[in-house]
């Protein structure tokens, strides 16, 4: 029965982020301010990156912004919920707040509300990884900002910087105790499924890079170049 609860609760808690995260500002500017689809330009998806390309900073900065605060905020409620009703309401203890996070990551992707053609979801991405450890957080800006900077391809940070710090996930002391924003300590020996959800994210997020990827093989990507 509990096992059933667990999937149960989780799997709610996804579908419900999913619509969440289909909810894309990018595509709604365009539309709403723009009178255009910002998927049929730039790189022809509705992320901050072809935002940034396309209408520059001070447009892709709240985009920017507002993928990455789906994502953490969902993953905040949910452990809320989790933390304050685990006592009470048996299916709450079993909560796994980066299952939310997986939810928003698939709905930005492939979002309802515009016909399953959304972002590539690595702003959200980051979203979850501050709703997990901020330690990890800082070390992945870092190495994100040194590799775009001698490669200029922002496309190769989102895709290799997520597996080293979700590796780094997997490894206890980032994950149980007061260094990891979901301290899980009654529970610790389970502190693996927070990282192991991420990289489900994560996998969906190299997905929607697969022409990225292609490019990036043949050497022919679009390197970064900042609009004012």
């Amino acid at each position: 029965m509990e096992i059933f609860y667990a999937i149960l609760v989780n799997v709610v808690a996804l579908i419900i982020c999913y619509f969440i995260g289909s909810v894309n500002v990018s595509i709604i500017f365009s539309r709403k301010k723009r009178n255009e689809d910002i998927r049929n330009k730039g790189s022809f998806n509705a992320g901050s990156t072809n935002a940034l390309r396309v209408y520059g900073s001070k447009v892709a900065l709240p985009i920017f912004i507002f993928d990455i605060l789906k994502a953490y905020i969902a993953i905040i409620i949910v452990w809320l919920v989790h933390h304050y009703t685990k006592d009470s309401v048996l299916a709450f203890s079993f909560l796994i707040p980066q299952a939310a996070g997986l939810g928003i990551i698939i709905g930005h992707i492939w979002p309802i509300f515009f016909n399953f053609k959304g972002g590539k979801g690595a702003a959200s991405l980051l979203g979850l990884f501050f709703g997990f450890n901020l330690v990890i957080v800082l070390i992945g800006i870092i190495i994100f900002v040194l590799l775009v900077y001698f490669t200029r391809y922002i496309s190769l940070g989102s895709i290799v910087v997520p597996f080293i710090l979700i590796a780094l996930g997997f490894i206890p002391w980032f994950s149980i105790g007061h260094i990891s924003w979901f301290n899980w300590k009654e529970i610790e020996y389970l502190y693996w499924l927070n990282p192991l959800f991420i990289l489900i994210s994560h996998i969906f997020v190299v997905y929607s890079h697969r022409s990225n990827i292609k490019r990036l093989i043949n050497k022919n990507e679009n390197k970064f170049k900042f609009k004012k």
